[in-house]
């Protein structure tokens, strides 16, 4: 604020008074001291009038109040900013590393997969206990796993990529959990759209939900939309990797349908492969490997024809066994309600002596073949009753016969045959489903 330039008046000194001072002096005196007195009053009327005119002014004439103020506004301003930055690249950083460890999880699940593969071949044909304690720790930490990976993926359902959901979604089928499988599907579907990516595969997979046989979200029409939705995504004049991908697709459809029962639909979709490996304009070196595929694909579902163990009508119910050494036997299915798998009972009788007997789950390995894990058999001898390991592969074969192995920890694999003779309720049947 401009200072006021009106400066106080200074009163002039008193006249010394000397001793020969007279009566004129005196009075001159008194006038310079009253004076004085005046000029004293003027002084502080001005110094008042100053102060108050100071006290009058504008706040924004204050140049150093604005600059103050202004320094202070700024400062909290880039306070705010800053937390709110720091706090935005916490947070990025943080979603960054749950998508890490999620990607992580997923990789390490199907590292599992292939590892089981591997350990299956080897100690599963060897040393069936070892296998058994081996598969029971794996299966431990898969669950733990997929546990964190749904976790993680419902935490920031927008942020993870279509191709992290269908993993999630065909490891959640293959456990049974449909309703979870569903949901991390449709979410890969609506984040591949988003972003531009391919649903082919996606919608392939939420097909199977639908068409799987005794499922709450059973809907065989909304099944086949999705997976032909999937099937026309792939263009019919493409490359020679497009074209296999898009018939690898038909071809698994065509044999999910003949498995489900419907052998019109599944030689429908065959002649479609046929039509479009006909029609492509890829040279014919390049056509004769997706013509094989084409025929290896009818070759097996002719061979498969009525094997159908995806529809447990099939085969639940009670087996007449019997085996190459005249060892006869009875195999019973059955399943419990809530319960994930089918479990089985399994006896062998030699003269009418019981020398074996297992019990264990059902696992359907494809349309026309099972494996029986026994996780409780015996074995009955003279010399008493000992516990054995072991499981049985059992193919399902076109007469309606069951045809199985069993590989024991220890003796020779034993090849028996069965027929059944009775449904789930006990009501007596012909030989065959």
């Amino acid at each position: 604020m401009a200072e006021n330039t009106k400066a106080p008046i200074t009163a002039p000194e008193p006249a010394t008074q000397t001793a020969t001072a007279t009566p004129a002096d005196g009075i001159r005196a008194a006038i310079d001291g009253l004076q004085y007195d005046l000029h004293l009053v003027r002084n502080q009327v001005d110094k008042l009038q100053i102060a108050a005119d100071e006290k009058k002014g504008p706040w924004w004439r204050e140049k150093s109040l604005v600059i103050s103020v202004i320094a202070v506004v700024v400062s909290v301003v880039l306070g705010i900013y800053g937390n709110i930055d720091q706090s935005r690249e916490r947070r990025a950083e943080d979603k960054k590393h749950k998508l890490a460890t999620l990607d992580s999880d997923l990789n390490e699940i199907l590292g599992i997969r292939t590892e089981d593969a591997k350990q299956q071949a080897t100690l599963g044909a060897t040393n069936v206990a070892a296998y058994r304690t081996w598969i029971n720790t794996i299966t431990v930490k898969r669950m733990m796993l997929l546990a964190e990976a749904m976790s993680l993926a419902r935490e920031m359902p927008k942020d993870v990529s279509p191709g992290a959901d269908l993993t999630l979604g065909n490891e959640l089928i293959g456990d049974g959990r449909y309703p979870d499988a569903k949901q991390f599907l449709e979410l890969g579907i609506e984040n591949a759209k988003a972003t531009g990516q391919p649903t082919a595969y996606l919608k392939s997979s939420l097909a199977q939900i639908y068409l799987l046989p005794k499922v709450t979200n059973y809907n065989k029409d909304k099944g086949r939309e999705l997976y032909r939705e999937a099937i026309n995504s792939f263009p019919n004049q493409a490359d020679y990797t497009t074209l296999n991908s898009k018939l690898t697709l038909i071809l698994y459809w065509a044999s999910s349908e003949s498995g489900f029962g419907d052998s019109q639909e599944a030689a429908t979709l065959l002649a479609s492969a046929e039509h479009l490996v006909d029609e492509c304009r890829l040279p014919d070196v390049a056509k004769n490997p997706l013509r094989r595929l084409v025929e290896d694909a009818r070759t097996q579902l002719r061979q498969s024809s009525g094997a159908n163990l995806n529809d447990t009508s099939k085969w639940l119910g009670t087996w007449e066994v019997s085996a190459a050494d005249h060892a006869k036997g009875e195999l019973s299915f059955l399943t419990v309600p809530g319960a994930a798998y089918t479990s089985f009972s399994k006896t062998l009788l030699v003269d009418s002596v019981l020398v074996a007997r297992q019990t264990g789950t059902v696992l359907v390995v494809s349309a026309g073949a099972i494996r029986l894990e026994w996780n409780a058999a015996y074995a009955f001898a003279p010399t008493g009753t000992y516990p054995t390991a072991g499981y049985s592969t059992v193919e399902l074969k076109r007469d309606g016969t069951f045809r199985g192995r069993d590989y024991q920890a220890g003796a020779l694999m034993r090849e028996w045959t069965a027929r059944r003779t009775a449904d789930a309720s006990g009501k007596p049947l012909r030989a065959g489903p």
